[in-house]
């Protein structure tokens, strides 16, 4: 017994030595056996995405693949309410095994002990292309996905993707001269080019350059200013239409396309901006206004510049018979525009855009202010007689703006003030299906023919005469994309060229 007690001491103590021995190669985590060890059992739950970046357009479906190890609670979240409201759930795959998660408040998805030894596929229907995110939570693991418009050219390296609000589109504009104003943009004023030839614009996909032309746009102190024209091919009404402003490209030349801006049914556009002397048309018509001896100056207009008219310098800007603005015919419609603001009251007619002659009975047609200080919309036939639709608000002399509008359809002369016809029984809309005269009276902006009469006096700003009957629609988004102090617009914050980060919080 005496020699057991040693004997058995001998063996403990060899057995401890073992086992430190082994620890000090093998490590406390490591075994070269699988039995002394779980760790192989015990994986960690991770997950990652293998598309972070898609570009799926309106109507296509988003698909993200990823892939998980690991048994744990999955759920895919739309980050925003964009994303929310442009993005619907199809279907959840784990490779060619589809799977049925719970729709959670919000559209999450909710997948409970989700484990997948594959590729695993979250599909969406992407009801309306923008820049939408997804998060992804796989137990304490967060990932992002990100659906955006593709990136026009990596040479720009900021845009900022703009939303036109339908709120005020009674129905779907096609080919729309969007009016886009850039105010005091600290960011395109650090990024852009000083003259602004980097700025382009393109349609919801990011890539489609859209045609636009340049009023004004300057740099001060490192904020931008800017009037630009976008003719976008469909203003939608039932849902809201992005668009996308590029810039950032100190090499890029200027890519305006002004002509392609204004269909082909306008036969000119003055924006007014001309400080004395010549008035450019910005429409294909290529359909320039001389100034009269003396100089119609610029101010602060509601676009811009506007030119500032005094009816006691009998001055006015003018193009002579003929040429684009001679729209005549018995089935020809036509539509004249202007933002006008009033000085004074002359008591008699007051002339903005005219091809009106009444002195040698060459009357066409001609937006005015009326004898009574209402919207008028006057055509003639013959020349001689006429008939006229006049609204029922008095045009006030405080020198705010108003938005006035002609528009005849073969059928109806309508007189709209400020984006809605300007209602008077009987008198406005008018029945007339006459047509106009074809007559050789001079084309005046401020005036009308013969002796030059009906002077306005007062501002005249964004002048324009189209061979088309604008809709009511269109005169109605054209009045708010003007007036409104947001433009029917929202900026979105800006994006760089570099693709954003997976992040993942552990």
């Amino acid at each position: 017994m005496k020699n057991i007690i040693p004997l058995l001491a001998i063996v403990i103590i060899t057995g401890l030595f073992a086992v430190g021995v082994f620890f000090l190669f093998y490590g406390e985590d490591s075994s070269p056996y699988e039995f002394l060890s779980d760790a192989s059992v015990q994986k960690e739950n991770s997950a990652n995405i293998l598309n972070l970046h898609s570009h799926p357009q309106q109507g296509e479906s988003w698909i993200v693949s990823f892939q998980t190890q690991g048994r744990a609670d999955l759920k895919i979240v739309p980050d925003d309410q964009a994303t929310i409201e442009d993005d619907e759930f199809v279907a959840l795959y784990c490779g060619e095994e589809q799977r049925t998660p719970q729709i959670m408040e919000g559209d999450a998805i909710y997948y409970k002990n989700w484990e997948c030894n594959g590729k695993a596929q979250v599909i969406h229907y992407t009801k309306k292309a923008g820049k939408h995110a997804l998060r992804f939570e796989f137990g304490t693991q967060i990932m992002y996905a990100y659906n955006s418009a593709a990136w026009h050219n990596p040479a720009w390296t900021k845009r900022k993707k703009i939303t036109i609000d339908n709120t005020n589109v009674d129905s779907d504009l096609a080919n729309f001269p969007l009016y886009v104003d850039i105010t005091s943009d600290s960011d395109i004023g650090g990024s852009a080019q000083a003259d602004g030839d980097d700025i382009l614009f393109t349609s919801d996909d990011g890539i489609t350059q859209l045609p636009h032309e340049e009023e004004s746009f300057s740099v001060t102190e490192g904020s931008a200013t800017g009037h630009y024209w976008v003719n976008v091919p469909l203003i939608y009404s039932s849902t809201t239409t992005d668009i996308y402003v590029y810039y950032g490209n100190s090499n890029a030349a200027d890519s305006q396309q002004a002509e392609k801006v204004w269909d082909s049914n306008y036969k000119g556009v003055w924006h007014m901006t001309s400080n004395g002397g010549t008035e450019y048309d910005s429409s294909k018509s290529g359909e320039d206004l001389t100034e009269t001896s003396g100089t119609i100056p610029t101010a602060t207009g509601k676009i811009g510049n506007a030119r500032s008219f005094a009816s006691a310098d009998t001055e006015y800007l003018y193009h002579a018979d003929g040429g684009s603005t001679e729209i005549n015919g018995a089935d020809q419609p036509v539509t004249v525009s202007a933002w006008i603001t009033r000085a004074s009251d002359s008591g008699a007619i007051e002339a903005v855009v005219a091809k009106w002659d009444s002195v040698s009975n060459n009357r066409s047609y001609m937006l005015a202010v009326d004898e009574f200080e209402c919207v008028s919309g006057y055509l003639s036939a013959n020349g001689i007689s006429y008939a006229k639709a006049v609204g029922i608000t008095v045009i006030p002399t405080d020198s705010s703006w108003q938005y006035l509008v002609m528009v005849y359809d073969d059928t109806t002369v309508s007189a709209y003030l400020n984006g809605a016809v300007n209602l008077k029984l009987n008198e406005n809309p008018l029945s007339y299906n006459s047509g106009i005269f074809n007559g050789t009276a001079t084309f005046m902006i401020g005036a009308r023919g013969g002796s030059a009469t009906g002077y306005w006096n007062g501002l005249i700003d964004e002048a324009r005469v189209a061979n088309d009957a604008r809709t009511a629609a269109e005169v109605k988004f054209e009045y708010n994309n003007m007036a409104e102090a947001d433009n029917e617009l929202t900026w979105a914050e800006a994006e760089t060229v570099e693709n954003p980060i997976n992040i993942i919080i552990k």
